[in-house]
């Protein structure tokens, strides 16, 4: 009897031994369910083509999935673009009003979209030109200067620049005119100097009226705007 109870104790501590040390089974690899399940959603794209595209787990180019994540980042890009060109005349529009409001709506919209135009095409800070055109002529392009300076950029109708009456007659003419060839040059020229932006802002204004005293207001109304384009929608504060 002592015998069998000694086999029987034998045979439980060896079942329980076989137990705790992993053994398994003949074709198991000893691998958790939960493991041996976790695989990755999508494997690395190398070269154009993903690693294990053959069972079915790759994430290449033409994925219906990626392609339509694709096309909608395209579509708020471009919204994003054009609710900032939306913004920027808003915010010249605002200056305008403020400054001078008899300018009409229709006018104050289309001047604000000659200086967003201008300055993205001639990669210029937006608000110098409105700066500009505040200190000259309260955005009034009907103002004629003692010399003859016409628009609201005031530019002085010499040979070989437009009249008096195109000026006057065309405010997008006479923003870009003036921006493209008495500010943008001296701008760019003082940036590859190596100046800063606010230096070659000075420069270029030196070169639009060369008295100090012009250059140091000018300056200091775009200042200004810059300080209520970083307020947004919290208002104006003079």
């Amino acid at each position: 009897m002592r015998h069998i109870i000694v086999i029987v104790f034998l045979l439980g501590f060896g079942l329980s031994v076989s137990r705790s040390t992993g053994e398994v089974p003949a074709g198991g690899e000893g691998k958790p369910a939960a493991v041996a399940s976790a695989q990755p959603a999508c494997t690395p794209v190398v070269g154009g083509a993903a690693e294990g595209s053959q069972s079915g787990q790759g994430c290449p180019d033409s994925c219906p999935r990626l392609a339509a994540l694709k096309a909608q980042v395209a579509t708020l890009e471009t919204q994003l673009r054009v609710w900032g060109d939306r913004g920027r005349v808003d915010l010249i529009e605002s200056i305008i009003l403020n400054e001078n409001p008899n300018v009409p709506f229709a006018t104050r919209r289309d001047i604000a979209k000659a200086f967003v135009k201008t300055a993205d095409k001639l990669q210029i800070p937006l608000l110098a030109g409105v700066a500009i055109a505040d200190e000259e002529s309260k955005f009034s392009n009907d103002t004629v200067g003692r010399h003859g300076e016409a628009s609201l950029m005031q530019i002085l109708p010499l040979p070989g620049r437009p009249t008096c009456a195109q000026l006057k007659a065309n405010p997008e003419l006479a923003i870009s005119w003036a921006l493209e060839n008495c500010f943008s040059p001296p701008y760019h020229q003082a940036l590859a100097e190596g100046k800063s932006t606010d230096e070659a802002i000075k420069n270029a204004l030196k070169t639009y009226n060369r008295h100090d005293s012009y250059v140091e207001k000018v300056y200091q109304r775009y200042l200004w705007m810059k300080d209520f384009e970083a307020k947004g929608l919290y208002g104006w504060d003079k």
